[in-house]
């Protein structure tokens, strides 16, 4: 049996036809015939029913039809990596952020010279961890409440993973240039209570939560007014720019960069650093010169250098 058997074989389930199939392959319909007629006598049994109005397949051809189908993709699949191995890949995934995807922007305009790819996806630290461990991609960025360290530490060890340190963070908030403290440099922390808010969907390991236990006041999250709960980032930023609507945060956007995009960071008196950034890999994983490049460029961002 050989790829070119499935290949016209499946040609016919789709086609419907022996005549239709040949025009799709770009050969004669007596040439379909033949090499489907060597898949069935290979197999031992009849793949089609034939008769005056065309073919029908036979159960065993149903059968057939189901794997015939998945070894030509995953053949689909392969061929796909040949061509991948000669692009420069970027495979990450990470919490969402605004600030992340339009420096990626930036990123892929500095090196779309080089043949780069990207693939870039967005989820819970979980769910990065696990396209991690899978081999999805091969660079997760996340925030790790400290309260939630021992936790995060005790899966990476499980799953062979490594995470490096970029910087610690402070839970601030995040105001579009419609909302009243946009030109605030601070607000008190009691004050949170009585604010409208657009949040990100919870995430167990950076909840807002241990917020209260990085600061001077008691905060239950569950007190604040959330008008507006969504896991997509573009969501957010937009409902921060056109309404009057906050976010609380972590003060990782970049003063270059929020000037960019109109959103303010506002600091919260009182509240000490409790929010870990940094990069998740594979133990040992050695790291190819674009994904090298990639992360000294994720420090200078982080660093509040860009």
């Amino acid at each position: 049996m050989d790829i070119k058997q499935l290949q016209y074989f499946m040609a016919a389930v789709e086609c419907g036809s022996l005549n239709k199939a040949a025009e799709r392959l770009y050969t004669s319909q007596p040439n379909v015939s033949r090499v489907i007629h060597s898949l069935e006598e290979e197999l031992g049994n009849p793949i089609f029913l034939r008769s005056a109005k065309g073919i029908i397949l036979s159960s065993f051809g149903e059968q057939l039809s189901y794997y015939a189908k998945n070894i030509l993709k995953n053949v689909e699949h392969m061929q796909e990596l040949s061509i991948d191995e000669k692009q420069k890949k970027l495979n990450i995934a990470s919490y969402p952020s605004g600030m992340l995807s339009n420096n990626l922007a930036k990123f892929y305009n500095e090196h779309r010279e080089e043949n780069l790819h990207i693939d870039y996806k967005e989820g819970t630290t979980e769910q990065v961890l696990d396209y991690l461990s899978q081999g999805i991609v091969r660079i997760g960025v996340v925030e790790i409440a400290k309260q939630q360290f021992a936790p995060f530490r005790h899966i990476l060890q499980n799953k062979h993973l490594e995470f490096t340190l970029f910087r610690s963070g402070k839970f601030c908030l995040y105001v579009g240039e419609q909302h009243p403290l946009y030109q605030a440099k601070s607000v008190p922390f009691d004050t949170l209570k009585d604010l409208e808010y657009v949040q990100e969907n919870e995430d167990y390991f950076t909840s807002l939560f241990y917020m209260g236990k990085f600061s001077s006041g008691a905060l239950d999250h569950k007190d604040l007014k959330h008008r507006v709960h969504t896991d997509s980032d573009h969501c957010m930023m937009h409902m921060l720019k056109e309404t009057k609507l906050c976010s609380l945060g972590v003060d990782f956007f970049s003063t270059n960069m929020a000037r960019e995009v109109g959103i303010h960071a506002v600091a919260i008196e009182g509240c000490s650093s409790g929010i870990l950034l940094g990069v998740v890999t594979k133990q040992n994983q050695e790291l190819e010169e674009i994904e090298k490049i990639y992360l000294e460029n994720l420090r200078s961002l982080f660093a509040g250098e860009q």
